[in-house]
């Protein structure tokens, strides 16, 4: 590969599209930046929600001190309770010089019993670096509001039913790691995963960083040894927590630069399979090659049998510059519907217009007879707390409380103890569902003794439907509870049951029986809304009977 400067690749990267911690030691053209400073980057974080009598796991990650050496003197926070409480207290004072290119520590706050109530959290660091002192709180980003992070202390789980699984499909670690971006190490977000309450999450690092260099993420490393670090990692992470009580499973990807149909850029999240697939297309790390090394049917030909294939984000339109400079695209519904692919990813980290194109196309899809599952994620590097991004190029920064690890979820049902395979099995299968909050369960029984979970197909005429809803006061009342059906033949979806009032507002189950006329083909699927905007949209069932002989 030729190596070019690294600033004529940033020119490419800081369109505003990554949801990251952010790098911020390059210049414009070599000279000009609002956000560098002569000092490694740190950060603090914390997750969003904390599950009931689980600690409060708080991270100070340092980056980039093999550059900016310092000395680390003090670290503490400052809590602020519910009832106007202030609880300060040291979490390090020893002075530490740290000269490596990251340095992390995960503390762990034990919290009050009163919990259903929102904390407010400073972290402070103090630092020394040619004989001056810094303080910063919560990050030393130039631009950033350094505002207290609010933390929800729950008093109960988020909803689930037994053997349901939540995760997040869509995490970028550390190995995620070039001009302007880069995540967390893996052990921070295995322990944010703990404290949120997932079960599971997808490791889906960039294709055009899993292939570089370990210290130089732009040149490519024909030995993959990043790539080899990466599942070395993963494999004595899961290792490790077999001995747990409630373990965190990790799923080994990654997010593959493809071209789409019409020859632009698009991403893929491969999972689970032992092979590298190389996508530089949009990596912007060559001025002159814009085009990925494979389109989505040379993936999809070559997947392993245990892998799974998602269209990442797949209601996301590149903005104009992105479309322009890197030749970004959209996947088209010639893409989707191609063979071998699982399904989408319609949902990444917040409800809005990328999420209803995702599941219009998706709709479409299912209308045309295609068997194509959802999946929810939030494509966070880091982002535990607070989404830090690079706006305009080396002019300022963006915060905001959206696209968090672990805030939108898909849910698998699995037989506990739980395994990696049985998860991935339960994604290439479609029995899952995507949720913000609340979660949701639909089964059918033919007239003959038949059962169909979610993502499967029955063949009786006659059936009854089973329909459950759960969610928690954290994720708001049931308000609709809504079931649908797709007519295959007649390509149309309509309501088949609409339920807004309910005994108790937390569950709900009903039986609803459907019969269909031979020859036919349908599906069934959920969909469930809080009083607090919060929703879950579950896979299908179908139901398709044969054409009776005359």
């Amino acid at each position: 590969m030729i190596q070019i400067d690294a600033t004529t690749s940033l020119l490419f990267k800081t369109v505003p599209c990554f949801i990251l911690y952010a790098e911020i030691h390059r210049k414009f053209l070599g000279f000009f930046s609002l956000v560098k400073h002569n000092l490694p980057e740190i950060i603090a974080d914390v997750p969003y929600r904390v599950e009931p009598q689980h600690p409060l796991p708080i991270i100070c990650l340092i980056k980039d001190a093999n550059h900016y050496p310092i000395v680390l003197h003090r670290i503490w926070y400052k809590l602020h309770l519910a009832n106007g409480q202030v609880k300060q207290q040291n979490l390090w004072d020893i002075p530490v010089k740290i000269s490596s290119r990251y340095w992390y520590k995960i503390f762990k706050l034990d919290l009050p019993h009163d919990r259903q109530q929102f904390l407010s959290l400073d972290l402070h660091v103090e630092v020394e670096r040619k004989d001056k002192k810094y303080h910063c709180t919560n990050d030393n980003y130039r631009g950033t509001s350094h505002a207290s992070f609010k933390i929800w202390m729950a008093n109960e789980p988020l909803p689930r039913f037994p053997n349901l699984l939540l995760g997040d499909v869509h995490y970028h670690s550390n190995y995620t790691d070039d001009q302007v971006e880069f995540g967390a190490p893996l052990p921070i977000a295995v322990e944010m995963a703990q404290a949120i309450g997932l079960d599971f999450f997808c490791v889906t690092d960039h294709s055009y960083d899993l292939d570089d260099y370990p210290h130089n993420c732009l040149q490519n490393d024909p030995s993959l040894t990043k790539w080899k670090m990466f599942h070395r990692e993963v494999k004595m992470l899961n290792q490790a927590q077999q001995t747990k009580t409630k373990p965190v499973i990790i799923i080994p990807g990654e997010e593959v630069s493809v071209r789409n149909s019409q020859g632009r850029n698009v991403h893929m999240l491969v999972l689970n399979d032992g092979k590298f697939y190389p996508g530089s297309g949009d990596s912007a790390e060559n001025w002159f090659k814009l085009r990925s090394e494979f389109q989505i049917a040379d993936i999809l030909q070559n997947l392993s049998d245990h892998a799974v294939a998602i269209a990442a984000h797949s209601g996301y339109r590149a903005p104009l510059l992105e479309y322009l400079l890197i030749q970004r695209g959209k996947w088209e519904m010639e893409d989707c519907e191609l063979q071998n692919l699982t399904g989408l990813q319609i949902l990444n980290g917040e409800n809005n217009e990328s999420f209803r194109r995702g599941l219009h196309q998706w709709r479409e899809l299912l209308l045309k007879g295609k068997k194509l599952y959802i999946f929810a994620g939030n494509d966070a590097h880091g982002n535990f707390n607070r989404y830090r991004q690079l706006g305009l190029p080396f002019l300022h920064m963006r915060e905001r409380q959206a696209q968090l690890f672990g805030q939108m979820r898909t849910a698998v049902f699995v037989e506990k103890p739980a395994k990696l395979e049985q998860i991935v099995t339960a994604l290439k299968q479609g029995i899952s569902m995507i949720t913000s909050g609340p979660v949701a369960n639909l089964q059918a029984t033919g007239e003959h003794g038949h059962r169909a979970n979610l993502g499967e197909t029955i063949h009786d005429r006659k059936i009854q439907l089973r329909i459950l809803a759960k969610s928690s006061l954290e994720c708001g009342a049931l308000q609709e509870v809504i079931l649908l059906r797709g007519d295959l033949q007649q390509r149309q979806e309509i309501v088949l049951q609409l339920w807004r009032e309910f005994s108790s507002n937390w569950d709900f189950e009903t039986i609803l029986k459907c019969s269909i006329s031979s020859g036919h083909e349908y599906y069934y699927r959920l969909e469930i809304l809080t009083d607090k905007g919060n929703f879950c949209y579950t896979n299908p069932i179908w139901q398709k009977t044969e054409k009776k002989a005359r």
